[in-house]
């Protein structure tokens, strides 16, 4: 909106400032063509259900062909309230503001990963076609607590290369209730010589995530392990999955899989 019924051409400032326990959000634009119509309504009513602020436009470059039914102020309210907190619009005489103030979110202690476990209802799958590596990778499980019976490593046959995606699922459907999965798969999945190929752990996992209701992958971690950690290979990792380890990491495991897990 402020785009749209800001001042043609110009400035539209978006400033964020977290203070303290609160967030606040401003988007401030310069007066449009309508801006004198509004300055005299009560600012509340903005945000009442079904308020249109301005007319259809005449102008060719900003009309529409559909119509708002003036929901939009609402919906941003009840957006807002849903976040324990409120919106407010002002019209001045050189600007219009809008702002969203809400509780801010709390900050990640560092002493929290240090102390934190997950060995309260989550499953560890690793998919690895290196033997070596899923011992380092059951080290890690071991260290962020899971339990070795709640541990499965695969990846060292073909079978268990080319079924990932199954697997994954799978694993997801055996979970109880209230359980959460974490998999840390290796982006390079070979397959045993004579064979040349290689199976991308990481669309293995989009495979099965595209697979699972949302309801479903909110229950999983996905995490892509790698030496390639360049920014093109890192944002692909990203695009299918839920982030990255690299294997050769700035930090131990344990912490980048705690600081993933709870953000």
């Amino acid at each position: 909106n402020a785009c749209k019924y800001g001042r043609h051409g110009g400035v539209v400032a978006t400033e964020v400032v977290l203070a303290g326990d609160q967030l606040t959000i401003r988007v401030v634009n310069e007066p449009g063509e309508q801006h004198e119509s509004v300055r005299g309504l009560d600012p509340a009513s903005v945000f009442a259900k079904g308020t249109r602020l301005h007319r259809v436009s005449s102008d060719e470059a900003i009309a529409t062909a559909r119509v708002s039914k003036g929901d939009g102020g609402w919906v941003m309210a009840k957006c807002a309230e849903c976040m324990l907190g409120e919106c407010s619009i002002a019209f001045r005489e050189a600007e219009t503001v809008f702002e969203l103030r809400c509780p801010a979110p709390q900050r990640l202690e560092e002493s929290f990963l240090d102390e934190a476990d997950l060995s309260a209802g989550v499953t560890a799958l690793a998919i690895d076609d290196c033997e070596f590596q899923l011992v380092c990778l059951e080290a890690v499980f071991a260290s962020l607590g899971i339990p070795e019976e709640s541990t499965t490593l695969i990846g060292t046959t073909d079978e268990e290369v080319k079924g990932a995606a199954d697997t994954i699922v799978a694993a997801v459907e055996a979970l109880p209730p209230d359980g959460r999965l974490l998999l840390i798969v290796d982006e390079n999945l070979d397959l045993a010589f004579p064979s040349s190929e290689t199976v991308s752990g990481s669309y293995a996992a989009r495979t099965a995530l595209n697979r699972m209701p949302p309801s479903e992958e909110a229950r999983t971690l996905v995490l892509v392990r790698s030496a390639n950690d360049s920014e093109s290979d890192v944002a692909l990792y990203n695009e299918r999955t839920h982030g990255f380890l690299s294997k050769a990491p700035s930090e131990p495991d344990r912490r980048t899989v705690l600081r993933t897990w709870v953000t």
